[in-house]
C-alpha cells in the first residue's frame, strides 16, 4: 500500500508539473502570435504604406480631410461612423453602404443602411461588434474627417477573429484568427450629451410631422390619437389579454418589427419562418410599474385607448428598449439613444377572429 501511496503521489505532482509547462507553453504562444502579428504589421506596412504613421505596437493611423468643427468625441460621446472593414487580402468583413453590399450580393434587407453606424466611446466588443482600434482612433479625428487604420489582432478582434460584423454583411465573410485588420471609417456626427439631442431630435419630428396632434403622456412620450376609425368600441379593460397589430420604425423611416405580414413584404424583411401575429398583452391598468416584456411606451398609450383603435407614439429610447440600443447579431440594429415610433392597433373581437381565420388559411 506504502508504494502505491507514492507511485499516486509522484502521478501527481508529474501531472501538476507537466499542466504547468503547458500552460506557460501557452501564455507564451499567445504573446509570441502577438508579437508575430505586429512585426509581420510594420514590414507590410514597411512596404506598402510607408507614408502612415505609427502610433504604437500594432496601430497605424492616418487621417484625412478638413475639419467641420475644432472639437472631437471624448469618453462619453455617442458617435455615428460610416465604415468598410476588411483583411490585406482585401475580403471586405462589414460595412455600412447599401450600395456596396448589394453589388457584392450580400445586402441584407434587415440591416438598417439609412444611418451611420452608433456607438459610445468606450463601450465596445462584448456588446456591439466594435473594435477597439476604432475606438482609440474616434477621439483622434472630428466631424468632416477620415480615418484609416492598419490594426493587429489586439486592437482588432483578437486570435479568435470575428464573424461578419452586424452593420454590413451576413454570410461568410469574417475576419480569422489573428489577421490584421484595415478600417477605414469617417466621422459623421457625435454628441456629447446624447439625452438632451435625442429630446430635442424628438421634439423637432413632432414639429415637423405631426403638429399640433400629439398629446405628450409622459415625459418624452407622444401619442397620435388622429388616426382612430369608424369601429371604436369599448375602453380596454384591466386584467384582460388584448390583441395587438403593430409597426415598429425609426424617424427616418426604417421599420425594424411588425405583427403584419404585408408590413414585412412591403419592407423586404418577410422571413417564412416567423409567425406574424397579433402581439397578446395582458393588460393591468393599476399596475404602472411592472411593464412585463412589454415597452413603457405602448403602456402610456394603451390605457388610454379603445378596443379598435388605432395610435401612433414616439418616446425616447429610455422608454422602449433602452438608450444602449439594439446589437444583435441575428436581428435589426437599433441605435443609441434614438427615439422610436410605433403605430398600435387593439383588435376588437371580431377582428381578433377574423385574424384567427387568416392564419389559419
Amino acid at each position: 500500500m506504502k508504494n502505491y501511496n507514492k507511485i499516486g503521489v509522484f502521478s501527481l505532482l508529474f501531472a501538476f508539473l507537466l499542466g504547468f509547462l503547458f500552460s506557460c507553453t501557452g501564455e507564451d504562444y499567445t504573446n509570441n502570435n502577438i508579437i508575430s502579428s505586429d512585426e509581420t504589421l510594420d514590414a507590410w506596412m514597411k512596404i506598402n504604406h510607408p507614408d502612415i504613421d505609427k502610433i504604437e505596437d500594432g496601430f497605424y493611423l492616418k487621417v484625412t480631410g478638413d475639419k467641420d468643427i475644432n472639437e472631437n468625441p471624448v469618453d462619453t460621446s455617442v458617435v455615428k461612423i460610416n465604415y468598410l472593414i476588411k483583411n490585406l487580402n482585401d475580403n471586405i468583413a462589414g460595412n455600412t453602404d447599401a450600395e456596396t453590399a448589394r453589388v457584392l450580393n450580400k445586402f441584407h434587407p434587415k440591416t438598417n443602411y439609412k444611418e451611420p453606424f452608433t456607438f459610445q466611446v468606450n463601450k465596445y466588443l462584448k456588446y456591439n461588434g466594435m473594435c477597439m482600434g476604432i475606438n482609440k482612433a474616434i477621439k483622434k479625428i472630428t466631424k468632416g474627417q477620415t480615418a484609416e487604420i492598419y490594426i493587429s489582432p489586439k486592437y482588432a478582434y483578437g486570435l479568435k477573429g470575428l464573424d461578419s460584423l452586424y452593420l454590413g454583411y451576413r454570410g461568410n465573410t469574417r475576419i480569422n484568427s489573428g489577421e490584421i485588420v484595415h478600417i477605414i471609417f469617417s466621422l459623421d456626427s457625435f454628441e456629447n450629451e446624447p439625452i438632451k439631442s435625442e429630446k430635442k431630435l424628438i421634439t423637432e419630428y413632432v414639429k415637423t410631422n405631426f403638429p399640433k396632434k400629439f398629446i405628450n403622456e409622459e415625459d418624452m412620450v407622444y401619442i397620435d390619437k388622429t388616426l382612430v376609425s369608424d369601429i371604436v368600441k369599448d375602453s380596454v379593460r384591466r386584467d384582460t389579454t388584448l390583441k395587438i397589430d403593430y409597426k415598429g420604425y425609426l424617424p427616418n423611416g426604417f421599420v425594424f418589427d411588425t405583427s403584419i405580414k404585408e408590413v414585412a413584404q412591403q419592407n423586404f424583411f418577410f422571413d417564412e419562418k416567423n409567425k406574424y401575429e397579433p402581439y397578446n398583452y395582458s393588460y393591468k391598468r393599476d399596475d404602472k410599474e411592472d411593464f412585463g416584456s412589454t415597452i413603457k411606451a405602448w403602456k402610456y398609450a394603451i390605457k388610454n385607448m379603445r378596443l379598435g383603435e388605432t395610435v401612433t407614439i414616439i418616446a425616447n429610447s429610455d422608454f422602449c428598449y433602452g438608450n444602449d440600443g439594439q446589437y444583435d447579431q441575428n436581428s435589426t440594429i437599433l441605435p443609441m439613444f434614438t427615439p422610436l415610433l410605433f403605430e398600435i392597433h387593439i383588435l376588437t373581437p371580431d377582428e381578433a377572429r377574423e385574424r384567427e381565420k387568416e392564419e389559419e388559411n
